[in-house]
């Protein structure tokens, strides 16, 4: 169960996050209150991450495996907390298309971010919103932290490095 752990609770706050409800709020903020959110949701996931044990600041990395294995969790850590993506944007201007290479009045670098090349990527072979965020935000985030976690602590081993 420990193992699932932190794939559960990326997942929680992946889907959390991405509620109408709080992508409209954020959208109401000015750039400086946008900031204080975002750091207190950096906050608050680090808080709950360290109540559950998650934060590992001990452990030695000793191979290329450990190494990728922490990429794959920051990654999903930040598809969780990062609000750059197609999704949000769609929810913030119902018009947007998804069939656009370009999120409606967005330039290219708002969408190459985690979440946003993560939503990108699923936007090719999926049309639907709602099944694009499930995937973006809880799927993928869950995927990526369990084989992050598998691969830190040893619990799958691969002979590349």
């Amino acid at each position: 169960m420990n193992l699932l752990l932190l794939p559960i609770i990326l997942s929680i706050l992946g889907y959390l996050f991405t509620t109408d409800f709080v992508i409209t709020f954020l959208n109401n903020l000015n750039p400086f209150q946008g900031l204080i959110y975002y750091y207190t949701q950096l906050f608050i996931v680090i808080s709950i991450l360290q109540y559950f044990g998650l934060v590992i600041g001990d452990l030695r990395i000793t191979n290329g495996w450990q190494t990728f294995g922490e990429l794959c969790i920051i990654f999903a850590f930040f598809i969780v907390v990062n609000n750059e993506s197609g999704y949000i944007q769609y929810i913030v201007d119902k018009s947007n298309n998804i069939d656009n290479e370009r999120n409606n009045n967005c330039s290219q670098v708002y969408s190459q971010s985690e979440d946003g090349a993560t939503y990108y990527l699923l936007s090719k072979f999926i049309k639907n919103h709602n099944i694009l965020r499930i995937l973006t935000f809880v799927v993928v985030p869950f995927i990526l932290s369990y084989i992050g976690i598998n691969l830190i602590t040893r619990k799958v081993a691969l002979s590349v490095f």
